[in-house]
This record gives C-alpha cells, sequence and structure tokens, in this order.
C-alpha cells in the first residue's frame, strides 16, 4: 500500500509548536508563505509587546491591533499616553504579563486601572511603577483591579516607587491567593497604629532590600515590617537590580533582622544579598540559622565569606553566585574570567568538599583547577546542577568535549557504575573533566562557559 509522504511542516499543530520558538525576524517570513501559514505563525508575532524595543507599535492602525490584538499576552515597558491609548483597544483582553508606569495624572492613571481590569481574569504577573516625578500623594490601590466576577490568577507582583496604605497592601494580598512571589521596592506603606496586618499564606518568595522590609513608612519609625504580611517565605531575595553599587552596610542591625525573622519568618532558608565586606559576614552569621540556599556578589568573596557560608554547611543545598551586570547565559560566547579570588581556589573547594547536601553549585566567575578538584574529594553526592569554569577549558571546543564526554558516559551505566574515584593525570583535560562529572549520578545540568546542557 503506498503512503502519501508528508511533509512535517504540512501539519498544523508542528507549525503551531514551532512558532512558540522562531525569532520575530524569522516569523515574519513565514507569515508570507501561505494563509495557513499566516494562522499559526501570526500569535508569536503579537505576544509580546515591548514599547522599549518596538517604538513602531504606536504607530499602527486601530484596525490591525483590533483584529489582533486579542493575540497579545505581554507588554512591557508601558509608560506613555500614546502607548497606553494603543493598549486600550477592547481586543487587548488576554494579558499574562503587564509591566506598567502609572503617573500621578487621573486620567492617564484612570486609563492604567482600565487594562488591569479588562485583563484580570487572564494576568498572572504585573508590574507596577510609579513614573518620575509623580505627586507622592498619589496613593494606588489594586482593589479596582477586582471589581469584576472573575477571582485573580496573579502569582507574582511588582511595587516599585509607589505609595499605598498598609490596609491597600493587605487588601491587595488577600484579593490575591495564587500569589507566591512579590518584589517591593521604594514604596511607603502609610499606616496608623491600628491598621491591619494581613498575613498571606501563600507567599514564599520575597524580593525586597533590607531598607525597605524595616522602613516601610518614614513617617512611622516604628511600622511593622514587611516579613509580618509573609509568615511562610522560604527565599529573601534583599538586593536592589536598580542600582550597580555594592550595599557597605545593613540597613538595620544583625539583631533587629534576626529577631523579626525568628519570631515571623520561620521557614525562610535561602537568602541572596548584595551585601559587602563584614556586613555580608554579618547577615550570614548572626542573622539566618540553618540556611539552604545562598546567593551573594562574586567580587565580594573572601575566606571570611567562605567561612560564613561554611558555618551553614550542615543544610546548604544551593550556593552560588552574580554580578550586577549578569547575562552570562544569554551571550552564548566564554565569558571573561574575573580574577578576585583565583589564586584561591582551595578555598572555594571547601565548599563542595564539606557540604555533604549540596545540590546546586553555581559559581560561573570563577575558574576551578581540575588538580585542585582531584586532591580532595566533594562530598555532595546528591548534586543536580553544576555551573563553573575549568582552567584550561578556554575554547568552546574543548567545552564541548567535555561535556559529550560525559553525556556519552551517562548512557554507559556499567562504566558510570565503575567510574574512577580519582583522577588520572595522564589524561586529556577534558576526559579528566567528564570523569569528575561522572561521579555524580544525578547530575542533570551542566555549564562549562558555553551553553547550558541538560540530561534527562
Amino acid at each position: 500500500m503506498n503512503r502519501k509522504l508528508t511533509n512535517p511542516l504540512d501539519i498544523t499543530w508542528i507549525r503551531s509548536k514551532i512558532a512558540q520558538y522562531v525569532t520575530l525576524r524569522d516569523a515574519l517570513s513565514c507569515i508570507l508563505v501561505c494563509k495557513d501559514w499566516f494562522e499559526d505563525f501570526i500569535p508569536s508575532i503579537w505576544h509580546t509587546i515591548d514599547f522599549k524595543t518596538q517604538e513602531k507599535f504606536t504607530r499602527l492602525a486601530s484596525e490591525v491591533i483590533s483584529e489582533h490584538g486579542h493575540h497579545i499576552r505581554v507588554i512591557k515597558n508601558l509608560q506613555s499616553s500614546l502607548q497606553l491609548q494603543c493598549i486600550q483597544n477592547s481586543k487587548v483582553c488576554k494579558l499574562r504579563d503587564l509591566s506598567i508606569v502609572v503617573g500621578s495624572k487621573p486620567h492617564y492613571s484612570a486609563h492604567c486601572y482600565d487594562i488591569m481590569r479588562r485583563n484580570n481574569a487572564s494576568l498572572t504577573s504585573i508590574r507596577v511603577s510609579a513614573s518620575q516625578g509623580s505627586n507622592t500623594d498619589m496613593y494606588f490601590s489594586i482593589d479596582p483591579l477586582f471589581m469584576g466576577l472573575s477571582s485573580s490568577k496573579l502569582t507574582y507582583i511588582k511595587a516599585d516607587s509607589l505609595t499605598m496604605t498598609r490596609d491597600a497592601f493587605s487588601s491587595m494580598l488577600r484579593m490575591t491567593p495564587l500569589l507566591n512571589t512579590i518584589d517591593v521596592r521604594n514604596t511607603t506603606l502609610s499606616s496608623i497604629p491600628s491598621t491591619e496586618i494581613y498575613q498571606h499564606p501563600n507567599v514564599t518568595t520575597l524580593v525586597s532590600p533590607i531598607k525597605q522590609v524595616f522602613s516601610v513608612d518614614p513617617q512611622v519609625p516604628d511600622s511593622p515590617s514587611i516579613l509580618r504580611h509573609f509568615p511562610n517565605i522560604a527565599f529573601w531575595r534583599t538586593w536592589d537590580a536598580r542600582t550597580n553599587n555594592a550595599r557597605t552596610a545593613l540597613d538595620v542591625s544583625a539583631h533587629t533582622i534576626e529577631s523579626e525573622i525568628s519570631q515571623n519568618c520561620p521557614l525562610l532558608v535561602g537568602i541572596d544579598t548584595e551585601y559587602v565586606g563584614a556586613h555580608s559576614v554579618d547577615l550570614l552569621t548572626k542573622c539566618f540559622e540553618g540556611l539552604k540556599s545562598i546567593c551573594v556578589l562574586h567580587s565580594q568573596f573572601s575566606t571570611e565569606l567562605i567561612m560564613a557560608i561554611l558555618s551553614h554547611q550542615e543544610t546548604l543545598e544551593s550556593v552560588s553566585t552574580y554580578t550586577m551586570s549578569d547575562g552570562i547565559y544569554e551571550s552564548g560566547e566564554i565569558p571573561n574570567i574575573n580574577n578576585h579570588f583565583q589564586e584561591k581556589d582551595w578555598v572555594i573547594q571547601m565548599i563542595p568538599r564539606s557540604c555533604s547536601r549540596l545540590t546546586s553549585f553555581k559559581f560561573m566567575y570563577h575558574q576551578m583547577n581540575m588538580c585542585d578538584i582531584g586532591s580532595s574529594r566533594w562530598s555532595c553526592v546528591e548534586l543536580e546542577y553544576l555551573h563553573t569554569r575549568i582552567a584550561g577549558l578556554d575554547t568552546k571546543e574543548k567545552i564541548n568535549r567535555a561535556i559529550q564526554l560525559w553525556v556519552e558516559g551517562r548512557s554507559r551505566v556499567k562504566e558510570v557504575s565503575t567510574a574512577p574515584t580519582t583522577d588520572h593525570y595522564g589524561l586529556p583535560l577534558e576526559e579528566r573533566v567528564a570523569r569528575h562529572l561522572l561521579k555524580f549520578k544525578k547530575l542533570k545540568e551542566v555549564w562549562l562557559g558555553t551553553e547550558i546542557r541538560r540530561v534527562g
């Protein structure tokens, strides 16, 4: 029986899947092929509107937006009346992610609320900030968003440079039961002594500088901290991405932080911070006990900071570093190595050697030496994620070869089960690296300088 061979691209559902991953330029080419291709690729073209990079969007005729606006799911950097006018179209009603700047002019703010309210049934993430120069007496309230019949699907909220009453903040939390991450920066929560402190049961991640957390109302210095609202947070990211300068001093005393956490956030086990020097050491050793996750600035690494990290070695599961100009994964190029702390590789080696519960070790800006790695056993046998550089793996070819040897070794079960526990110094570097990776049976994600390689 003869079967008619079908080109995979003739199948609608395959084209629809491919459309989710092509670039905007490629999608624009694909819609020109035929009507069927147009229908499959047009949603990806309209999926995300970023007014910072797509300035021409404001020139589109309202008829065009009416025809395709229902495809829009993400809007970024909406911050002018002209941009707002485009999105006011009633067909823009299925947004999932919205970043919007509200102003002090009543007419503009009213239309901002309309857009948020119209998309309440579909929004899962919202970022609201005040425009520069906004009247500080302009209060923001999320209540108007929930005047309709649809319950909120929001799981992420960011409030930046806003002024809210404490009651409005509590009301916002009460009306977003699915919320799990909240980001609060440079925001005033005006309160009175009898203000309600609503405690959200499902928020597990707080992104907010320490000063913001403990100084919510400049007019009332002893106002309850933001931590009071989130008894179940597990992770606190304290750094403010708007500033490129690391914090040089704790904004409140270590004792105050420790007391507030122990009383109100007993489940907090993860910290991401940018404090420097002795202040980062104080934060890790005096404010927290039994941390499972720590992320710190790479430029602030010191022997003292390593010792502070190791004070949590019995519970630590994840350690990572970052820089103020991250974007290391997106570039696809081998990043330059920062010379900071390179001569003390043996000190950093103490982390995987001492922390037996470690499952994630991400030191992208540090270059490890295989001689140091092989001199003593890593105790983190449950390791699943490893992101680091290896001295000598300085080209894409060498890095990819080492990773390929690891992948091939995993598929040979017998060889993996009998993988040597010591390094063979006479072997090529790529093979020595692969042999080291094979010691970790649960390892499923590796980055050595180019792209992330994941295995099942």
